[in-house]
């Protein structure tokens, strides 16, 4: 794609338009604002109005030869019927076409494009509305540019029309592909701003309802802090920039990382009310806790090392952050947090200020685990085996929504524009792909395989117009000239007179022919400015573009992926020539998602194993966090299917993160029951009752943050954006009520109590 942009400039554009009761006055704006853009240095080319004279003085020049040659052949039997003492002895075969058909379905053709161009408007217009295309001077490699290019547009008009005499209450919009982008890009950037101020704010309001004090949350912000300025200083070397799928990782990531400290600092205040040495009660409280919040750490960042290794560079980079995030993340807490509890005065400054008795969350697992104590084991194994087959069942019959244009932002005021633009250009003025020839023999060839690949797939058609240079600058001019001269001999007065008397609407198109035996060929200094401009390969190669315009809606992913498989290469003397376009990249992206979704999805699986496995020891140990986590995926999946949401492809990424996420809750809980009952020689019911109320409340709190940081999402105006909250909430919600409630029962029928 970079090629392409190097060669012709980026195709997109943006579309001024012009509303005005007084038609002429919008076409003497757009006229002289043409002019004064011209001369811009954000503008490569202006086009306002259609080449109809040069289209028109070269009607038949510019027709294809074989057209030429019908056309010619058909005209001679006009002029030997014409003649007066033409008897026609011949009785025409009733299954094969009389030599009156000769031609003449060229002819009407003829006829028909001559009266559309004589009739077309001369300037972009519709109604009362008139509009300009403006092609950037330069490839758009970022937003900006196109924003600058949007501002000096807005400016530059407004100004041409209060200072040029014009009506004040002619009405000025921009549109355009661009346009579209810079939306998309507002629409992105508000989102993310409105998801950390509600984000932060429901993180903030958990942790004072958690802790009940201020100091507590100093205590944890501030290594949080830290990891996250090292991790996107990180960024800033090796990435530079955010897109708009790692845009919105700040409060998803200041939530995630938050919980190692909630854990940390629980522990430590129910220790060190056992343990008076402070120095001793650390030790104990990074050597246990510690021990999960790295496990949880790695799995979680191992969830999103995965991604890293995709093709798509917006899962690459969410990985990439994330992964790095989440390691220096840990390594901040490991470095400071120890050292923050040796400054506070007392372990009595971080009790709470308020509210002693103990919240609802701690009163509602205390009843609820010792009911998981009466539950019969026999149970459990009916109940994970029914999870697990509607989870399968349920997750194999999620859709994948290909529509991209139910994902993109919806700005009222700009679809508003929009249909004013539609009013004037009923196409599309994006090409889907583009192909470079390097000589006059390579356009030709691509030119004719592209025609045959539209004429040979009747099925399945994606291939609609075809525009190049040849359209006004066509090849075999000598012969063509030929064709039309001879053609222009068979207009005869009398094969006019007979025209008028049969058809008079044929007329002007005969005496255009018989006028054209004038033409010379066409050289490139011939064509009109605006043409020139847009065919001329803007780094001097010389090469020629051929422009490919899909005749489906690109924006539906599979039908652009079926597009993609009609622009495959295009080999000529042994040398692929291959297609550059935003509609083959959408749809490459399309295909690596899908086909690197389910591998990825198993891997970070496999990853989360393996990390389980090393952290823990064995694979007995390893298997009942494991085993919880796929009861989560298994219920997130029903949950999915329940609420009828589709996978797409912002959200993909999504499930790979969960599996990382997701088996947090299963591990702090069993690292804490290993803890408190294989260290210690006591009852191990109800040992690993009081071990999981312990940890019930932080566990919750700390989903609870994590929650939020996605939760602001779900409000997105962006659906794209809004899709990835919804799927993080939902499969984290999954993964915790699963580990919270399933977890105690599955060590009771594992005969570990």
């Amino acid at each position: 794609m970079n090629l392409a942009t190097d060669k012709i400039g980026d195709v997109g554009y943006f579309s001024v338009i012009v509303e005005h009761d007084d038609r002429d006055q919008s076409i003497r704006f757009i006229q002289g604002l043409a002019a004064k853009l011209r001369d811009s240095k954000y503008v490569r080319s202006v086009l306002y109005d259609y080449p109809i004279d040069f289209l028109r003085e070269n009607f038949f020049l510019l027709a294809p030869l074989d057209k030429l040659e019908a056309l010619k052949t058909g005209l001679a039997e006009r002029k030997r019927r014409a003649n007066p003492f033409y008897i026609d002895l011949e009785t025409p075969d009733a299954d094969s076409p009389s030599r009156d058909s000769h031609g003449e379905e060229e002819l009407a053709e003829a006829k028909r494009h001559y009266q559309d161009l004589t009739e077309r408007e001369r300037f972009h217009v519709s109604s009362n509305i008139a509009a300009m295309q403006i092609r950037p001077r330069q490839a758009v490699t970022n937003i900006s540019f196109i924003s600058e290019m949007y501002e000096h547009l807005v400016t530059t008009a407004i100004d041409f029309r209060d200072d040029g005499g014009f009506s004040p209450t002619m009405q000025i919009f921009v549109s355009g592909s661009m346009r579209n982008k810079l939306e998309e890009y507002r629409a992105v950037i508000n989102d993310v701003r409105t998801s950390v101020l509600a984000s932060g704010a429901m993180i903030l309001a958990i942790l004072l309802l958690f802790f009940r004090n201020p100091i507590p949350i100093l205590l944890i912000a501030t290594p949080l802090g830290a990891g996250l300025i090292w991790s996107f200083a990180i960024v800033s070397v090796t990435i530079g920039f955010l897109n708009v799928i790692t845009a919105t990782l700040l409060m998803v990531l200041f939530g995630l990382g938050i919980d190692h400290g909630i854990h940390l600092l629980r522990r430590f205040t129910l220790v060190a009310s056992t343990k008076p040495n402070r120095e001793a009660a650390i030790l104990a409280t990074m050597s246990t806790t510690g021990r999960a919040t790295l496990i949880s750490a790695l799995t979680t960042g191992g969830g999103f090392v995965v991604l890293v290794f995709t093709d798509f560079r917006g899962f690459s980079h969410l990985g990439f952050i994330s992964a790095v995030a989440m390691l220096l993340t840990i390594v901040a807490y490991f470095a400071m947090m120890p050292a923050l509890l040796t400054l506070i005065p007392s372990t009595k400054a971080l009790e709470p200020l308020c509210w002693q008795r103990g919240l609802f969350v701690e009163r509602f697992w205390r009843r609820f685990f010792s009911i998981c104590a009466t539950i019969p084991r026999t149970l459990v194994r009916p109940l994970y085996l029914g999870l697990m087959i509607g989870g399968v069942a349920a997750a194999s019959s999620l859709s994948f929504n290909y529509n991209f244009s139910t994902l993109m932002a919806k700005v009222p005021s700009h679809e508003h524009i929009k249909k004013k633009m539609g009013q004037v250009y009923k196409d599309s003025l994006t090409p889907g792909a583009v192909f470079f020839a390097k000589d006059d023999a390579s356009l030709s060839a691509i030119i004719t395989e592209l025609k045959r690949r539209r004429k040979d797939d009747p099925e399945t058609p994606t291939i609609g117009r075809i525009a190049s240079i040849r359209d006004y600058l066509p090849a075999n001019q000598p012969a063509r000239l030929e064709a039309v001269r001879d053609s222009a001999k068979m207009v005869t007065r009398a094969v006019l007179k007979k025209a008028a008397k049969d058809d008079a609407e044929l007329v002007p198109i005969l005496k255009h022919l018989r006028a054209s035996r004038r033409l010379g060929q066409i050289a490139y200094e011939d064509l009109p400015a605006a043409v020139a401009d847009f065919f001329t390969m803007q780094d001097g190669s010389g090469d020629h573009a051929v422009f490919v315009f899909p005749s489906i809606e690109r924006k539906e992913g599979e039908k652009a992926i079926q597009f993609k498989a009609d622009m495959a290469p295009i080999t000529i003397a042994g040398v692929n020539h291959y297609a550059a376009g935003a509609t083959l990249i959408l749809a490459s992206m399309l295909e690596v998602v899908i086909e690197q979704g389910v591998a990825v999805f198993v891997m970070s699986l496999v990853a989360i194993y393996m990390l389980l496995l090393v952290q823990l020891g064995s694979f007995r140990r390893a298997l009942p966090p494991f085993a919880t986590l796929l009861m989560g995926l298994s219920v997130f999946a029903i949950a999915l299917k329940a609420m009828g949401t589709d996978i797409n492809f912002y959200n993909m990424a999504i499930f790979a993160a969960v599996v990382g996420m997701g088996v947090d809750v299963a591990i702090h809980l069993y690292e804490h029951w290993l803890t408190r009952v294989a260290g210690e020689n006591h009852s191990a019911a109800a040992d690993a009752n009081a071990g999981f109320l312990e940890v019930a409340p932080p566990i919750t709190a700390s989903t609870a943050t994590t929650l939020a940081g996605y939760l602001g999402m779900v409000g997105s105006s962006h659906p794209g954006v809004a899709s990835i909250g919804i799927l993080a909430v939902t499969g984290l919600s999954a993964c915790y009520l699963a580990a919270m409630v399933l977890f105690p029962l599955l060590l009771r029928r594992s005969d570990q109590l």
